[in-house]
């Protein structure tokens, strides 16, 4: 489950994948994943995460501006 405040278009390995807030949990194969977070007026946000099989990720973004903005 992904939460981002205030949101943010959501890219799953580099493919677009939906804009938050999201409908329905993102469905990941075991193992690696980059998720990458855009929204125009934040930096961009971007982690690599590891779920196992069976498993149901919760993730909470609160987007913030850079240093010195």
């Amino acid at each position: 489950q992904l939460t981002v405040h205030p949101w943010a278009e959501v890219y799953v390995n580099s493919k677009s994948f939906d804009t938050t807030p999201l409908h329905s949990a993102i469905p990941l194969q075991p193992g690696e994943f980059q998720l990458l977070l855009t929204n125009p007026n934040y930096p961009p946000w971007n982690q690599y995460l590891n779920v196992a099989a069976g498993d149901t990720l919760y993730v909470n973004v609160r987007l913030r501006k850079s240093d010195g903005l």
